[in-house]
């Protein structure tokens, strides 16, 4: 999805470069938008067949790791029947739906960018303020920032194309990884189980880090009750596996809050390498795709001291660009 989002950004920035005047630069950005969006058509009906292998290999990844951790800790943990695949399919199927319809309307949302960003180089002109390529660099360089923004999520809240995919992603695979566990623990017998301890556990969910949560029930040692209180909320790096009384070893948990604000501060890093990286796709002179390469490095050198200077991982794919779902 990200890549995809890519290609329409690289071809949609060559829409608007060129030296003409300004009048046959207007007209024919304007020509060059229409035949983009003809061919960006083309490009999402080819991007649809490679979004449904991504979405099934995403989601058999779920169902399975949700089902392998469900017992890990258990001393000779019961065998349990293969899963149902009816919820796997139903996920597929709404997951897929999403995304579907986010790429399908990704040319039509970029299309109209690509309009403002000529009349804005145009009006620039029109008002001897500056040339028309200021005008419609300011217009990317909000695309930059936020992407191709117009897909909105059940709270009503806005998204750019890759944030509302990997949004939805990580959604729809939490909750499979959760039911497959959840299925595996009661094919087993067992109604209870145990929180994991998580390094740099966000304040939501260190309460219930090594808690004992009943399966079924709304009672304050539930696991609805937990969710209901911000247990594993999206992005949320808590599991549960099954716990016999007596048999399932509890460890203390440890707390690490500052470890958290570390973690969160690398997110917004890699948030701002990737801007960057968007800002040189975008760049309508060398110019300015010189000082976004600048940016770029000046922003990786800084997270590699951040992961460094606090024990962190660091995932080059959280700063990339162009990774998939």
């Amino acid at each position: 999805m990200a890549q995809h989002e890519l290609k329409l950004l690289e071809s949609a920035a060559l829409t608007l470069r060129g030296d003409q005047t300004r009048a046959e630069w207007e007209q024919q950005s304007l020509n060059r938008i229409r035949q983009w969006r003809a061919k960006a058509a083309q490009d999402v009906a080819g991007a649809l067949d490679e979004l449904g292998k991504a979405v099934r290999t995403a989601m058999l990844g779920a169902q399975a790791e949700g089902a392998a951790g469900a017992l890990v800790d258990l001393p000779n943990a019961p065998a349990v029947p293969p899963l149902d695949n009816r919820g796997l399919m139903l996920s597929e199927e709404r997951l897929g739906s999403q995304l579907a319809a986010a790429l399908q309307q990704t040319p039509r949302l970029l299309e109209g960018v690509l309009r403002e960003a000529v009349q804005a180089g145009v009006n620039e002109v029109r008002a001897g303020t500056s040339t028309r390529r200021t005008g419609s660099q300011r217009v990317l360089d909000r695309l930059m920032r936020q992407g191709v923004v117009g897909f909105r999520d059940k709270a009503g809240r806005n998204w750019s194309l890759t944030s509302y995919a990997e949004m939805a992603t990580r959604t729809e695979t939490q909750a499979r990884a959760l039911a497959a566990g959840e299925e595996t623990i009661r094919a087993a017998g067992l109604t209870q189980v145990i929180v994991s301890d998580s390094p740099r556990e966000c304040p939501l969910c260190r309460p219930f880090e090594g808690k004992v949560l009943e399966l079924d029930g709304s009672g304050p040692r539930s696991l609805a009750d937990a969710r209901a209180k911000g247990f594993q909320h999206p992005n949320c790096t808590h599991s549960y596996s099954a716990f016999i009384p007596g048999a399932t070893k509890q460890r203390k948990p440890e707390s690490d809050p500052e470890g958290y604000e570390q973690k969160q501060q690398q997110r917004a890093m890699e948030r701002g390498i990737r801007e960057a990286k968007r800002a040189q796709v975008l760049a309508l002179d060398a110019e300015s795709k010189k000082a976004a390469g600048i940016k770029v490095r000046d922003r990786q050198a800084a997270l590699r001291k951040h992961v460094a200077d606090h024990d962190l991982k660091r995932q080059s794919g959280r700063e990339s660009i162009t990774r998939a779902v």
